[in-house]
């Protein structure tokens, strides 16, 4: 009997458990608001604003560096482009920039990372040639740093770039200009930043074409890259883009490995790529090669502006909402404390933008429910109900903890097997096993092969004793202490 009524609770509660669809206003589902909370921070101090600038973070402070634009008319005006080697330094989102030097040179469109010990600068260009430059800014307060690091082994501009450990990964690239190269660079690149005397080492690329605009990030201890694109012949005989799916994975130690396809291109979107817990990374805007060669380009409608979330477990992709403001590509996205920051950028071809986003992790609010408190509070109401029903039937501990002896060997095998497992049983020890390997698995079936030993070993012995609890004899081979 009381078997039948636990399992009528349950059954009642899981019944009632079944979440209902929340409607909106308007009876249709709610967009996805997306993860990011975003705010906007001070504009650059440029009329303009920058694309392909280095960016990154140092001592709390925000660090922009060089970058590109037309500030004197756009580019289907016969604007000139111009290379820039100012550094800005933000302390606090609500601050004022601070003007803090020069870079060695003018450039734009390398790769940034931010470290510990502050922002790599990895080569880029300007309007001469391609460089293979390597320093990193640092910033003490009110006085900015400059280091110089082992050199390219060639010049590289729009490579994609990020840290696994210790460890900068840079992989394609142009080692040209885009309208004079055949093809854009295969090469995979690292330095370990912990070695005493650390050399970029040329590693095996990924198993997939030549790229350059893609997007990295580091995630799960291992780097991966995403989308961008390749140069193709056109009927014209010259080069044209090819925009790419594709992504990969590199684990140090294990190499290469295909990853699940973009749902759609993406290139030139904001890298490295920002990642929130150890699972995901996202990919925020970037081109997808729709509006490629539109007329009139001061019309160009921008870039696409939804964000896709990869899950490193799952191998899955999703679209989880839209940025509030025009997608920008060309720029770094920076971890700032608690936020990812895309400083300035690109909104169309041509057009830059001085406006700084900073976006926090979206906090989900807590919320019970109507429906949770009328499960909870029914299953406690059977609860009692049972309590009472029950104790009529309870003359001494005999009755409680045994029944009478009177319960069937399958009733008390259901009551054992469920005092046994728990939450963790059903939901923690399968998660473990799909994210990582079988261990945990492995060690919940020593619980069949320990059954036996209990079964005729154990419980005879304690059977003899007649006790009610394993306390009992606890206090019958000790004390009552």
């Amino acid at each position: 009997m009381t078997v039948r009524w636990g399992m009528l609770a349950a059954v009642a509660a899981a019944v009632l458990a079944v979440a209902l669809p929340t409607p909106t206003a308007n009876g249709k589902e709610a967009p996805p608001q997306g993860p990011f909370v975003w705010e906007e921070a001070q504009p650059l101090p440029d009329p303009t604003g920058f694309a392909g600038p280095f960016a990154g973070a140092h001592h709390d402070a925000l660090i922009v560096a060089g970058g590109a634009n037309f500030p004197e008319a756009p580019p289907w005006e016969d604007g000139e482009k111009v290379w820039h080697d100012r550094v800005f330094v933000l302390e606090d989102v609500e601050g004022e920039w601070i003007e803090a030097g020069q870079l060695p040179r003018p450039m734009a469109y390398g790769v940034s990372v931010t470290t510990r010990d502050g922002v790599v600068c990895i080569g880029g260009d300007d309007e001469a040639a391609f460089h293979d430059d390597v320093f990193r800014l640092r910033w003490h307060g009110a006085e900015l740093h400059i280091d110089e690091l082992p050199p390219l082994p060639h010049g590289i501009a729009y490579a994609a770039g990020a840290m696994v450990e210790e460890t900068i990964y840079v992989a394609g690239g142009l080692s040209e200009p885009e309208a004079s190269a055949e093809e854009a660079l295969h090469t995979f690149l690292a330095l370990d930043l912990s070695a005493d005397d650390p050399v970029w080492e040329s590693l095996e690329p990924w198993p997939g074409p030549e790229r350059f605009l893609s997007v990295a990030a580091a995630q799960g201890g291992a780097f991966h890259l995403a989308g961008g694109v390749r140069l193709a012949p056109d009927e014209q005989g010259g080069m044209s883009r090819e925009y790419l799916t594709d992504a990969y994975r590199f684990t140090p130690g294990e190499g290469w490995e295909r990853i699940a396809d973009l749902p759609r291109p993406a290139a030139a979107a904001p890298s490295p790529a920002p990642v929130i817990g150890n699972r995901h990374f996202y990919v925020v805007g970037g081109d997808d090669g729709e509006q490629a060669g539109f007329e009139p380009i001061d019309e160009h409608p921008g870039f696409p502006r939804d964000i896709l979330a990869y899950h490193t477990v799952t191998d899955t992709w999703a679209s989880v909402g839209e940025t509030p403001f025009p997608s920008v590509v060309t720029v770094p996205s920076v971890a700032w404390g608690d936020r990812v920051v895309l400083p300035g950028g690109e909104t169309r071809p041509g057009v830059r933008t001085t406006e700084v986003w900073a976006g926090e992790q979206r906090r989900l609010e807590p919320r019970f429910g109507a429906m949770n408190f009328a499960t909870l509070g029914l299953y406690l109401a059977i609860l009692v109900v049972m309590a009472f029903y029950f104790s009529r039937y309870q003359t001494g501990t005999d009755e409680f903890f045994l029944g009478g002896r009177r319960m069937p060997w399958l009733a008390v095998g259901i009551s054992i097997f469920g005092t046994q497992l728990s939450a963790i049983t059903f939901i923690a020890i399968p998660a473990q096993v799909y994210a990582n390997d079988w261990t945990y698995f492995i060690v919940n079936m020593t619980i069949v092969l320990v059954a036996p030993v209990v079964v005729f070993c154990y419980l005879p012995f304690y059977r003899r004793l007649d006790l009610m609890t394993i306390y009992e004899y606890l206090e019958r081979r000790f004390n009552l202490g």
